[in-house]
């Protein structure tokens, strides 16, 4: 796994890089390969960062609290910034998850209607317009 960073200037990766403001050589949190498959997923740059704040976000979770010897690390603050920062570059929560089922309904128009009514499977409504005309 690599780590490189030249400038926001230089592409998408650093871009993304620059967005979770995992710049510093010297403290390296995702891995080149990481933003490269995020920028696959989502070829926005704020919902690559925010899918891969995200990912952060769970992995600061997991650590939570730890504690070694007379040394402790609360992570649980830099998990939630990093939730709030998500959220900062994707407001609509598209890359929670939480945007990747939407809602369907039928009869948007005739041609759509008179598919459903022929479907067997399709619950089909109680009454329809016209029912009682002869």
């Amino acid at each position: 796994m690599t780590w490189s960073y030249t400038g926001p200037a230089s592409g998408d990766k650093d871009v993304v890089r620059f967005l979770i403001a995992d710049t510093n050589t010297l403290d390296q949190q995702v891995s080149d390969e990481e933003i490269e498959y995020s920028i696959t997923l989502f070829t926005d740059t704020s919902l690559a960062a925010a899918y891969v704040l995200r990912a952060l976000a769970a992995k600061y979770s997991r650590l939570a609290y730890t504690r070694i010897g007379e040394e402790a690390a609360d992570f649980r603050g830099v998990a939630a910034s990093m939730r709030v920062q998500a959220n900062e570059l994707d407001p609509g929560g598209t890359t929670s998850g939480s945007m990747n089922i939407l809602p369907s309904f039928g009869g948007r128009s005739l041609a759509e209607k008179d598919i459903l009514y022929t479907n067997d499977d399709f619950v089909q409504p109680r009454f329809r317009r016209d029912d009682l005309d002869v």
